[in-house]
């Protein structure tokens, strides 16, 4: 049987038959995406095309080659064992942001599919934004369309929070910091770190159907930040007004300026963004060890509505454990 194909626009999707039921345009723009079948009769000796899903320079694609499964992702590989027999076995792919793996299990093995697993990182890959804005357009996501303004700011709260994890588990709070001498290291300012967060926030953002806006406001420096989503009825905005842990406009910021930058885009839902970056050569603000003790102290008495949250991302500067 040949394979089937699938076309939107310039999005291609190539299917085996006997996985084509499996997988769908969602998959390939989903945080991570898995794929389990069982392989009979010798499947894994004849050349085929497993899955591809490309657009423009962006690919992936799975294939069966000699015995092995490979996958790849824009020109990067990782293949499984060889298994040449023609009991069924059973096989594994798997893609996220930042690897592609896969598994051949035998038939006679008495692991489990982890034994035989094999995985190779890649740069965080997100499909291209034209990809989602195309297949949200045919209402082809799995979440499309958020359904209010509660459930596009828990999603943007909790994208929030897996980019800080990605900042502090790959380093990049570094890249915000720039150095003075060698024991001097100043954080860049506000607007600086707004874009460096929304960017990667961006890519969260693509993978759960809500797009960052970035706006710098005339004369001032300073930058607007939003995040806009299809809702089951229109289109929701959350506002997120962003400040140093330092910042003299701390409270003013919470107080002031986010309430008026809700009503300005037309939205009851915001998010209140403070940077945490005391380290050791900027010890500010000095009174305050941690995000949680001065949100208590100086964020916790301002009132606001349920519909609007204050975060910390901490972006210090910590000594690394061989000069600690």
């Amino acid at each position: 049987m040949k394979n089937e194909v699938r076309e939107i626009g310039p999005i291609r999707l190539e299917l085996c038959p006997m996985i084509k039921s499996q997988v769908t345009f969602s998959d390939f723009c989903a945080p991570i995406a898995s794929m389990e079948f069982k392989a009979h009769a010798g499947f894994l000796k004849k050349p085929t095309i497993l899955f591809s899903f490309a657009y423009d320079q962006f690919i992936l694609e799975a294939k069966v080659r000699d015995g092995m499964i490979f996958i790849m992702r824009n020109g990067l590989y990782q293949h499984s064992e060889r298994y040449l027999g023609d009991d069924t076995c059973l096989v594994a792919l798997q893609w996220n942001i930042d690897s592609i793996g896969c598994g051949v299990l035998p038939p006679d093995s008495k692991d489990d599919m982890n034994k035989h697993f094999r995985a190779v990182q890649t740069p965080i890959t997100v499909p291209p934004q034209e990809i989602v804005t195309l297949l949200r357009k045919q209402s082809l996501l799995s979440n499309a369309r958020h359904q209010n303004l509660d459930a596009l700011l828990g999603s943007v709260i909790d994208s929030i929070y897996l980019t800080e994890q990605d900042i502090r588990r790959h380093g990049a709070e570094k890249l915000i910091w720039q150095k003075r001498s060698e024991k001097d290291f100043q954080p860049f300012n506000e607007p600086e770190i707004s874009r460096f967060v929304a960017s990667l926030l961006s890519v969260y953002g693509s993978l759960r159907n809500f797009d960052i806006v970035c706006e710098s406001i005339a004369g001032t420096g300073n930058l607007d930040i939003y995040a806009m989503a299809p809702l089951e009825a229109g289109i929701g905005k959350i506002a997120i007004e962003a400040k140093k842990a330092d910042s003299a406009d701390l409270v003013h910021g919470f107080e002031i300026q986010l309430p008026a930058y809700l009503e300005r885009i037309g939205t009851s839902h915001g998010i209140y963004l403070v940077y945490w970056l005391k380290s050791p050569s900027y010890p500010y603000p000095p009174r305050y060890k941690g995000f949680a003790e001065l949100e208590l102290e100086k964020l916790y008495p301002v009132k606001r509505p349920s519909t609007v949250r204050s975060i910390g991302i901490n972006l210090a500067k910590e000594d690394s454990p061989s000069k600690q």
